[in-house]
């Protein structure tokens, strides 16, 4: 079983990482801003309603190839205005630039005031993660075209003038229609909902799972763990938190503190969950030098302390340095409409770090499996190293479930992307399961009598 196991973690192991290897050279992110132009040199015409004929389509068409232009200077992004929404008339005197009122204007100077036309645009872009580009570059040059009062031939009332940097297209403003498909659009939201259906469904299912061993580990008097004990508790604890928060995170994306919190609270508990079972896999390849060195081991208050340190202490440092150096900016709501980090910040403070993490994992349980078949004929030991493999087993079990994640950056044909979202959804999300299941190993066959020792040995 043992050999099964490594050659299906080195298998997966380095298809994950050329997939990663893959990703950050192709990996891509993309997003919708709203942006809202008073163009001064463009008086409103009731002709503009009209949006099949000129003069809206030369409008259109004028605003498109400005920006465009605009945005060209923005190397390694795909960025175009890809749909213009109606025009509107707006009431406007040049004497609001400079803060006077015609009405009130004492120096006998008359302003000409006149309705021109104010209008909502969609900006859509398209970045690869590694290319070095940031996302507020598009606001840099926003601000540097407000300050020059122009974009191309196109003056602007800056005063009335907005950009909405970070968009979900669930918040498109009613003015603007996409030109996009509505039919593709229709279906990646589909797409997106029966994600989500999945998720949380499986999120239940791993908490019940949960939430009852812990029942039945709490009653089972036989059963009496000491430090192993503790550390999958917490193991578990993290992963019911993270099944819990699943629910809310997609449930509060529409208030903005709320989602930060519940993103923070999410980043925590996955984090956590992650640094438990790197915790526990070296914790019992210690064990496992121990059977055949003389290896001192910590004692079980020190082994508790410094655990719950790592587990628990590292996610907290981390989001603190976080909220001080973004002022929280990093935290809310993602271009899938979900609670967590944005994009670039996700892939720093999460992805890259939990494959580091898993990658570790992997490498110690290759290590134990393959020095374990030597000593594994005497029958000294034989009953404790069943165990620590029990526990080794169940820690590679969650790490290739994480793992499953590199093949999510597979981005065409859109069929295989989907079957490796939900992989990585179910997955993930079923992890809870894996509890009742090492429960039962535990406790079948020649170990059943055996109950008090089945994990207390590896403490």
């Amino acid at each position: 079983m043992a050999i099964v196991i490594t050659k299906i973690s080195i298998f997966i192991g380095l298809l994950g990482f050329v997939c990663l290897a893959y990703s950050t050279s192709s990996q891509i992110h993309s997003g919708r801003s709203i942006f809202t132009l008073a163009i001064k040199n463009r008086p409103y015409m009731s002709s503009y309603a009209n949006r099949l004929k000129d003069p809206y389509l030369s409008l259109a068409a004028e605003i498109k190839s400005s920006f465009n232009q605009l945005m060209s200077s923005l190397k390694n992004a795909n960025i175009s205005v890809t749909s213009v929404g109606s025009a509107i008339s707006l009431h406007y005197c040049p004497s609001s630039e400079t803060g006077l009122n015609s009405s009130s204007n004492t120096s006998g100077l008359t302003y000409n005031c006149s309705d021109i036309v104010q209008i909502n645009s969609l900006l859509s872009y398209k970045y690869y993660l590694n290319r070095g580009f940031q996302l507020h570059e598009i606001s840099k040059v926003w601000d540097q075209a407000m300050m020059n009062g122009s974009v191309g031939p196109l003056e602007l009332a800056t005063q009335y003038c907005r950009l909405r940097l970070t968009l979900t297209i669930n918040h498109v403003n009613t003015t603007v229609r996409p030109t996009s498909n509505s039919n593709e659009t229709n279906h990646i939201t589909i797409y997106s909902n029966v994600v989500r259906i999945i998720s949380e469904v499986c999120s239940g299912i791993s908490l019940s799972a949960i939430v009852l061993s812990f029942i039945v580990l709490r009653f089972r008097s036989k059963l009496q763990v000491r430090v192993g004990k503790f550390l999958i508790y917490n193991l578990y604890i993290a992963i019911a938190a993270s099944n819990i928060l699943n629910f809310v995170s997609q449930r509060s994306n529409n208030n903005v503190t709320l989602c930060k919190i519940v993103a923070i609270l999410m980043y925590f508990s996955l984090l956590s969950r992650i640094l438990w079972m790197v915790i526990i896999t070296i914790h019992v390849y210690f064990q496992f030098i121990k059977l055949y060195t003389r290896f001192e081991n910590l004692t079980a208050i020190k082994l508790r302390i410094i655990s719950a340190s790592i587990g628990y202490g590292i996610p907290a440092i981390v989001i603190g340095i976080s909220l001080i150096v973004s002022s929280g900016r990093m935290f809310g709501r993602n271009y899938s409409n979900f609670c967590w980090l944005l994009p670039l910040e996700a892939s720093a403070l999460f992805i890259y770090p939990m494959f580091a993490l898993v990658g570790i994992i992997l490498l110690i349980s290759i290590i134990f499996f393959l020095k374990s078949r030597k000593i594994r004929q005497n029958s000294d030991i034989s009953f404790d190293l069943g165990q620590m493999t029990a526990f080794m087993i169940l820690m590679v079990i969650l790490a290739l479930a994480w793992l499953t994640l590199s093949f999510t950056f597979i981005y065409s044909p859109f069929g295989l992307k989907a079957f490796f979202d939900i992989l990585y959804v179910v997955s993930t999300s079923l992890q809870g399961l894996t509890l009742p299941g090492f429960y039962l190993y535990l406790t079948r066959g020649k170990y059943a009598t055996q109950e008090t020792v089945a994990m207390s040995d590896v403490q």
